[in-house]
C-alpha cells in the first residue's frame, strides 16, 4: 500500500473462506465465512488479531510439550469470548462459535519470493502465490518506483510529469518519433520556458531600480522574478530529464533516483515558496 491509501482491491481465480494478513509478524483474520462468495468486503482491525499464545496462558503451560499444549488450547477460546484466533510457533488456531479451537500448521517463515527475479524492475521485489507453477506475480516497489513491474517512477503527492507523459512516451525511439502529445508537450515547455524567462527577466530589471525598491512590494516582486526564473528552469530541466530517461530504459537505476529524490522536490519547493 502506498500513503494515503486505506484500502485494497485483490482480485483471485481460487475461491476461499478463511483470508489471514501477516502485517509487521503480525496475524490478523481478514476473513471467515461458512460458505464461499464470489465478492467479499472486509476491513482489518485490532480486535481481529490473532493473539500470540504467551498472552494468553501461563509460563506453565507454555513451556509443556506442544502435543500436551494442543490438549489445552481450547481454554483460551472459553476464557475469551472476543477471541478469534491466536498464534503459537507451530500452529494457527482458530475459536469456533462452540468456543473449541481449530488449529493447523503454520509456517512462519515461508516465503512467497520468486527464484529469479526477473519480472519486477528498478530492485522491486518479485512475489508468486505458488513455489511451483504459479499463477500470479506481485511486485513491491522501492520508495519513487510504482507500476504492475515498479517500471514508473515518481516522487510526492498529486500529479508529476511521471503521470502525465509515461503512456505516451515511446521507449527506445527517437524525439521524432514520438507521439504528437509528446512533441507538442515539448514545444509546449519550451515556449514557457522562454515567456518566464523574458518576463522574469524584465521584471527583475524594472525592479533592480533603487527607486522601484523603496516599497516592501518592490523587493517582493524583485525576488519574485529571481524564483520565477528557477521555476521555469526546473521545469525545462524536469520534463527533459523524464523524457530521456523514458525514450531510454535502460539508463542506469542511480540515475532516475537521484531525478525522483532531488528533481521532483525542488520543483515543488519553488513552486510553493
Amino acid at each position: 500500500m502506498t500513503m494515503f491509501q486505506s484500502n485494497i482491491t485483490l482480485y483471485s481465480q481460487a475461491q476461499f473462506r478463511v483470508v489471514i494478513v501477516k502485517i509487521d509478524n503480525r496475524y490478523y483474520l481478514a476473513v471467515l465465512r461458512k460458505f464461499v462468495s464470489s465478492n467479499i468486503v472486509t476491513s482489518i482491525s485490532p480486535a481481529q488479531r490473532c493473539v500470540p499464545i504467551h498472552e494468553l496462558v501461563n509460563d506453565k503451560l507454555f513451556v509443556m510439550p506442544r502435543i500436551q499444549r494442543l490438549k489445552s488450547y481450547h481454554i483460551p477460546c472459553q476464557r475469551n469470548s472476543n477471541l478469534q484466533c491466536f498464534v503459537d510457533e507451530f500452529y494457527m488456531c482458530l475459536c469456533t462459535e462452540e468456543r473449541h479451537s481449530n488449529c493447523f500448521p503454520l509456517e512462519h517463515q515461508q516465503t512467497f519470493a520468486c527464484e529469479d527475479n526477473v519480472y519486477c524492475e528498478n530492485g522491486g521485489t518479485c512475489l508468486q502465490d505458488r513455489r511451483i507453477c504459479f499463477l500470479n506475480i506481485l511486485c513491491v516497489c522501492n520508495d519513487c518506483f510504482f507500476g504492475d513491474r515498479c517500471q514508473f517512477y515518481a516522487k510526492g503527492i498529486g500529479l508529476t510529469l511521471d503521470d502525465l507523459l509515461r503512456y505516451e512516451i515511446r521507449p527506445n525511439s527517437t524525439l521524432n518519433d514520438q507521439s504528437l502529445v509528446v512533441k507538442l508537450s515539448a514545444v509546449s515547455v519550451m515556449i514557457l520556458f522562454l515567456i518566464g524567462l523574458l518576463n522574469s527577466f524584465f521584471g527583475y530589471l524594472v525592479f533592480h531600480n533603487r527607486n522601484c525598491r523603496k516599497v516592501a512590494s518592490g523587493i517582493y516582486l524583485r525576488l519574485s522574478s529571481i524564483i520565477s526564473t528557477l521555476v521555469v528552469s526546473m521545469l525545462i530541466i524536469r520534463f527533459w530529464f523524464v523524457t530521456y530517461t523514458y525514450m531510454n530504459p535502460s539508463i542506469n537505476r542511480k540515475i532516475l533516483q537521484i531525478g525522483c529524490l532531488l528533481l521532483e522536490p525542488m520543483l515543488r519547493f519553488f513552486l510553493h515558496m
